[in-house]
C-alpha cells in the first residue's frame, strides 16, 4: 500500500501543500501543525488498515476497500461521526460533508508534487521504515563524530 511519507527534518512549514491541496480540491485535505514555534508537521489521512471513520459511518459514505479507503460523498449526511472517530482528528466536515485525504486516487497526490523542500513522498509503507533507520543511522554516525573531534 502506499502512503504518504512525510519527512519531519525537511518540512519548512512554508503550507505549500495546503494550497496545491486547496487548488485540486477546493479545500485543503492536508494541514500543516506548527509546534513550539519550530517544529512543522503536515498531517493527512493514514488510510488506517482498521479505519475507525468507516466503522463509524452510518451511511457508508466511507468504505473500506482493499488497501484504502473510498468516499462517496452521495451518501454523506454531515452526521460527523466520522470526525470523532478518526483517532489523528484527520477527517473535516466541509459544506455538510466529509472530507479527508485520498491521495489524489490513481495520480500522484499535489501535496507532494508541490512540496519544495522534499519533505513529502508518496511510497510504499515498507519503504517508510528502511528510510527512517537510513535516516536513524546517520544521525547516530553524525553524532558519533562529535563525541570523538
Amino acid at each position: 500500500m502506499r502512503s504518504i511519507y512525510v519527512d519531519l527534518d525537511r518540512c519548512l512549514g512554508c503550507r505549500a501543500c495546503e494550497v496545491a491541496c486547496g487548488r485540486i480540491h477546493g479545500t485543503s485535505r492536508i494541514s500543516v501543525a506548527i509546534l513550539r514555534d519550530r517544529i512543522s508537521i503536515p498531517m493527512t489521512c493514514r488510510q488506517c488498515q482498521r479505519a475507525t471513520c468507516a466503522m463509524a459511518c452510518p451511511t457508508e459514505a466511507l468504505v473500506q476497500e482493499g488497501e484504502g479507503i473510498s468516499f462517496v460523498p452521495e451518501r454523506c449526511n454531515g452526521c460527523g461521526l466520522c470526525l470523532l472517530a478518526c483517532p489523528f482528528g484527520l477527517v473535516d466536515l466541509w459544506a455538510g460533508k466529509a472530507e479527508r485525504c485520498d491521495h489524489c486516487m490513481e495520480k500522484s497526490p499535489a501535496c507532494v508534487a508541490t512540496c519544495p523542500s522534499g519533505a513529502l513522498a508518496f511510497r510504499e509503507e515498507m519503504a517508510f521504515s528502511k528510510a527512517a533507520r537510513t535516516r536513524a543511522v546517520l544521525r547516530a554516525s553524525r553524532a558519533i563524530e562529535g563525541v570523538r573531534r
